[in-house]
């Protein structure tokens, strides 16, 4: 299996227009600067609109369609495998929908593969360039999502979305040996970015973490008085991985990824421990379904660990699942699968993780000493 991810931009949608000139052209001026939202979402104009671009794309073949399916068809076939594609949207109206209406497209003509688009997990919150106050913080939340993806990622395809997000993508993908690829739509030539000979020395991360743990706590911080003891060097990191306003300093975008990176590549740390007995702990398992009363047996031994704090809720059923830790988040929630029963029983668990590798952790020592 090949992992790509995906952006996703909207010439889905102006193709559609160029070939089908009609009164739908006064809904794509209405939604082209709109931020996306559940309740548009949800709109008859909106079902109008997406249904119409998908009975014309299922005509199409997938060259003729968009840059994303095009740049998706040529990857596939130079790798000659089965694919997991994952599609991450801007935080607009248009890229939602052509997310949407490609993942449809591509889930009927490639029942092999795997098409993922989920909006509270791939909607890139505030990665909307008509805003610069929030973009900074929509490039975070596009690392953050690119660090919580349940699969290790192959290839990132930036052919499709925002050109703006591409210097933050290459940052991303040359520090964690990403391969990139990307296609002009009128083009038939895959273009591979070799990864760049970068090296972080993430050295200085380590006299600053205490303080960077402070930030990403917080958000923003005063300036620390335990900076002024360090040397230059140390000085000029926190600098570059910082921006000041009104005496307040926050993560940078370079800084959040560089940080993100640090968290999940550190060798070296201690878990948290959760000071509470084993009867304390909440279990929830919701419904009557079959395995229940097996999902509470598990769940009254994870319970016992150090690391969970409670056992939040029972998932949707899995049977294709073949692994144990399903999701892990930086929050310390963990999705778990019973991966050996064909049902796909799992549980939703609050551990002590700090960051999706420590959480990633807490899973691997919950599945060797309960479920090995």
């Amino acid at each position: 299996m090949v992992t790509i991810v995906n952006t996703v931009g909207t010439s889905i949608i102006t193709n559609f227009l160029q070939k089908n000139h009609n009164k739908l052209e006064e809904i794509y001026e209405e939604y082209e600067k709109a931020n996306y939202s559940i309740e548009e979402a949800l709109s008859d104009k909106y079902k109008l609109f997406k249904n119409a671009i998908k009975k014309w794309a299922i005509l199409e073949e997938p060259e003729n369609l968009c840059a994303e399916t095009k740049s998706l068809y040529k990857i596939k076939n130079e790798y000659e495998d089965n694919v997991i594609a994952y599609f991450l949207a801007t935080d607009t109206i248009l890229s939602v929908m052509a997310a949407e209406i490609i993942v449809e497209y591509l889930t009927e003509k490639n029942p092999n593969d795997q098409f993922i688009f989920k909006e509270d997990k791939h909607i890139i919150a505030k990665t909307n360039v008509h805003n610069n106050y929030e973009f900074k913080k929509g490039i975070q939340n596009l690392i953050y999502t690119l660090e919580k993806c349940e699969h290790y990622i192959n290839i990132i395809n930036f052919s499709g979305g925002y050109k703006s997000l591409i210097p933050y993508l290459t940052l991303y993908a040359t520090i964690k040996d990403i391969k990139l690829s990307y296609i002009y739509e009128d083009s038939d030539s895959l273009i591979e970015i070799p990864r760049l000979p970068l090296y972080v020395d993430y050295s200085a991360f380590d006299k600053l973490e205490q303080i960077f743990y402070s930030i990403d706590a917080e958000s923003e911080i005063p300036y620390p008085k335990e900076l002024s003891g360090f040397e230059e060097k140390i000085k000029h990191v926190f600098e570059i991985c910082t921006e000041k306003e009104k005496d307040m300093y926050s993560f940078s975008e370079i800084g959040y990824l560089l940080w993100e990176i640090y968290k999940e590549t550190k060798t070296n740390f201690t878990l948290a421990k959760v000071d509470m007995p084993p009867k304390s702990k909440r279990i929830k398992i919701s419904g009557t379904h079959h395995g229940n009363d097996k999902l509470r047996f598990f769940a009254s031994k994870i319970i016992h660990s150090p690391y969970v704090v409670e056992v939040l809720d029972s998932l949707e059923y899995k049977p294709w699942c073949d692994k144990f830790i399903y999701y892990a988040d930086k929050d310390g929630t963990l999705d778990v699968v019973l991966y050996k029963d064909d049902r796909g029983l799992g549980l939703r668990v609050k551990t002590t993780g700090r960051s999706v590798r420590e959480t990633k952790k807490i899973g691997e020592i919950l599945e060797e000493k309960y479920y090995s």
